[in-house]
């Protein structure tokens, strides 16, 4: 028994070439297969350089030969450099059966092509007890690339398979992918037919993933194990709906074969300092904000990067490291372009610190492109920025201009009554006195209309109307950050201002707490969202010990 097992391994080890070896004569079967008990043919697909039909003869072993046909005659010119080549094949092939399964043999096997004689002692052919089972439903991983760069982004899609009908279909067991960062998609592919080995299958897609190898070597994308119940002829599609397709149903577990990726490490050499991590084609688009800010007003740019690389991963790289700016963590936001490609957003924020004029700075920003295995480097500009401003205004309230004295805007009536009363004009007298009481009557008014309302613009600053904000409960970063730095102007930083101020501990707690949320994204912008809910005691304290 072991010896026939050992025949039958070796068989099927040779079988794929079934020919003699650097011979003109190739040797298969039809069907591939034999099936113990039918017809077979032995097919000897012959080269050769005339027409003369060779001569074959062996000894049949295990098998009995029913009759032999000459097949024809087939001929292929091909031009190549420059002269023609023409190549010419005979077919001869012998009706076999063989009555019991296992190995048959054709022994002393002689083939007389050309005045050529090619031996062989045996050829083996491996006949089956029973067709074997056709393959009606089955799983397999499709990957995009099996050789990439670290960091360089794949996508996987497992699909099935089938030739007949699925009652059902359940996934037992997902792929773990280890050493991949994941980027789960979300795709909808319509069934559709392929061929393969020649015949027709339904391909249904049931997973999809894109992947970013994380380090470099062989990485394994694991199997996909599932639970399928269908029916066990290809006959099943044709239940038209009653279930007639139905009988003998199986149930089997089915898993995909794994698939090994070649992961190659990035190239040390030339690699730029500037280089981002991404592997693959990107762009990068810089929207800087302002150019002119005062001391404690926030400054807003936005970096967007698109692209097919491991976006998740990538931090916020780093624009200004000036002292005139104070940066706060960069808010930033991840969104899809189908399965290829996504977007992240970057918003920056940074405050005033001191006065000063930032000069216009290159920004270098840098990928490494894996068809043309080099790094690429992208060029932005941060704009110049003008500071305005002390870290330490000294804002004095406007007051009101002292009162001009009411004889400065009087008219000289000394010299002008005596002129009237010589022409004996009592009535231009009495006019023009009431003309004088009215003019004066007029810059009365003014004068007290221009006090009051100095007092009022006085008392209206920015930090009202962020003060206001923050009652209602509509704030973002900028407005707190101008409201609590006023507790202490001439801290180095927010937090520092809160600490050196004369709030409770509770209070200096509750306000660095709640910074620290807005700064984290915790609280979206008003515009984004429903108004934050404050504390009124800890605003009404707030409001006691800011500093004009």
């Amino acid at each position: 028994m072991g010896t026939w097992l050992m025949r039958v391994w070796l068989a099927l080890m040779i079988w794929p070439a079934l020919c003699l070896a650097a011979s003109p004569v190739d040797i298969s079967t039809n069907p591939k297969d034999p099936i113990k008990g039918e017809v077979f043919q032995i097919l000897f697909r012959c080269q050769t350089e005339s027409n003369i039909q060779p001569e074959i003869s062996f000894e049949p072993v295990g098998f009995e030969v029913l009759g032999k046909q000459a097949q024809g005659l087939s001929t292929r010119t091909v031009f190549s450099q420059g002269k023609y080549t023409t190549s010419r094949e005979i077919l001869i092939s012998y009706d076999a059966k063989a009555s019991k399964a296992g190995v048959v043999s054709l022994r002393n096997l002689v083939v007389k092509i050309d005045n050529r004689i090619e031996r062989d002692p045996s050829v083996d052919i491996l006949v089956s007890e029973t067709p074997p089972e056709p393959k009606l439903v089955f799983v397999a991983a499709e990957v995009s690339k099996k050789s990439v760069f670290v960091g360089e982004g794949i996508i996987v899609r497992y699909h099935v398979f089938k030739k007949t009908a699925l009652q059902s279909f359940d996934i037992k067991k997902y792929p773990k992918l280890d050493g991949f960062m994941k980027r789960y998609l979300q795709e909808n592919e319509n069934p559709h037919r392929v061929t393969i080995d020649g015949e027709l299958f339904a391909k249904s897609l049931i997973y999809s993933v894109r992947l970013y190898p994380e380090k470099a070597g062989k990485l394994v994308i694991d199997p996909m194990e599932v639970s399928a119940t269908y029916a066990q002829d290809i006959y099943g599609n044709m239940g038209f709906g009653f279930g007639l397709g139905m009988r003998d149903l199986k149930t089997k577990t089915l898993s995909s074969p794994p698939v090994e990726i070649d992961v190659k490490a990035l190239p040390e050499a030339n690699k730029p300092t500037s280089f981002t991590g991404l592997v693959g084609p990107h762009k990068f688009e810089l929207k800087p904000g302002q150019n002119q800010i005062l001391v404690n007003e926030p400054l807003e740019v936005r970096l967007t990067i698109s692209g097919p690389g491991n976006l998740e991963n990538l931090e916020a790289p780093a624009l200004w490291a000036v002292p005139q700016l104070e940066k706060f963590d960069a808010k930033s936001d991840l969104s899809l372009v189908g399965a290829e490609s996504a977007i992240k957003v970057f918003d920056y924020t940074y405050l005033g610190k001191q006065g000063g004029q930032i000069p216009a700075l290159p920004l270098e920003l840098s990928y490494f492109d894996p068809d043309g295995g080099r790094y690429e480097r992208i060029q932005e500009q941060l704009p110049s920025i003008t500071v305005a401003g002390n870290a330490n205004p000294d804002v004095q309230p406007t007051g009101p201009k002292e009162k001009a004295s009411d004889s400065a805007s009087e008219p000289d009536a000394t010299n002008v009554a005596p002129r009237f009363m010589g022409e004996n004009r009592w009535w231009l007298q009495m006019g023009f006195w009431w003309g004088v009481l009215a003019l004066v009557a007029i810059l009365l008014i003014s004068r007290r209309y221009q006090y009051v309302w100095e007092n009022i613009k006085s008392n209206r600053t920015p930090m009202d109307a962020d003060l206001k904000k923050l009652a209602s409960g509509q704030f973002a970063v900028a407005e707190l950050v101008r409201v609590l730095y006023r507790l202490s102007p001439e801290s180095i930083s927010v937090r520092n201002a809160i600490q050196e101020s004369k709030l409770t501990d509770d209070e200096k707690q509750y306000f660095i707490n709640l910074l620290t949320q807005v700064e984290s994204g915790e609280f979206m912008r008003s515009k984004q969202s429903g108004p934050v809910s404050m504390n009124a005691k800890m605003l009404k304290s707030l409001r006691k010990n800011l500093k004009a």
